[in-house]
């Protein structure tokens, strides 16, 4: 039967990805991916959260060393494990993985999965691959749903909206906001509350109107913001007030 790594077992590898977490976290990159590359060829043996752990701080040390295509190609490795379809354990090597018989369709996975989804699509967008920016994203909105993770679906749509910022792309941010609102619509008619995902899109409406020089538009979606944010207590509604003044003063000149 296989055993889990422990720091017993496996002291050289806990070592290694110590020092990957403390590497990156200090900003030394290259040092830390060469660390956990080591981790991973210390084990033949990893439970399933070790090695979806291990895998990402591999493709994130890829992406902050802007190196996106490798990031991709750590990210479709594992996206190829956890999907469990067919011949899934082929992209392991000679690696045994440690896998829960309810593991497959667990939320952990499903969550899992998500997050998968959202950092491939962010690493394609910044490739200039927004067709596959844009399925990725999707596929993680779908395991947010399916979670009912309202939280993690708008923050998914900020993510999208942010690609949308780096190609100054404002018609195309105008159009996710309108479809983020449409989102927010539906949920609300299935009775769940997607204030945070219309609040998303209110905010990608405003930046888009404001870069396409339509500044009715983006005042009357700035006051909606501003309108929640009074509701909520929130401790920025003061800067976004003077925002909403401001907009209104270039307006009336």
């Amino acid at each position: 039967m296989l055993q889990e790594p422990n720091e017993q077992t496996h002291p050289d590898l806990f070592r290694h990805y110590r020092n990957g977490r403390t590497l990156q976290q200090h900003g030394e990159y290259d040092k830390a991916l060469q660390a956990f590359i080591t981790c991973m060829n210390a084990a033949d043996t990893l439970s399933i959260m070790q090695y979806q752990d291990i895998m990402m701080c591999i493709a994130f040390c890829y992406a902050d060393l802007l190196q996106f295509e490798k990031a991709i190609e750590t990210y479709s490795k594992l996206e190829q494990v956890m999907s469990f379809e067919e011949e899934w354990y082929k992209a392991l090597g000679k690696l045994k993985l440690i896998v829960p018989a309810n593991f497959p369709t667990s939320n952990i996975a499903v969550s899992i999965r998500a997050k998968l989804y959202d950092s491939m699509g962010i690493a394609y967008d910044r490739i200039g691959k927004s067709d596959e920016s844009k399925s990725y994203f999707g596929k993680a909105i779908r395991s947010y749903r399916q979670l009912d993770d309202l939280e993690s679906i708008a923050n998914t749509f900020g993510m999208m909206a942010s690609g949308y910022q780096i190609r100054g792309d404002w018609q195309g941010m105008k159009k996710l906001a309108e479809y983020v609102l449409t989102v927010a619509d539906k949920l609300d008619n299935e009775g769940k509350n997607g204030i945070i995902i219309r609040v998303e899109g209110w905010r990608m409406m405003v930046q888009a109107s404001t870069n396409l020089r339509d500044l009715r538009t983006s005042i009357a979606y700035q006051e909606k913001v501003v309108d929640f944010m009074r509701q909520t207590q929130d401790p920025r509604l003061p800067i976004f007030v003077e925002i909403l003044q401001n907009m209104k003063r270039t307006l009336g000149n």
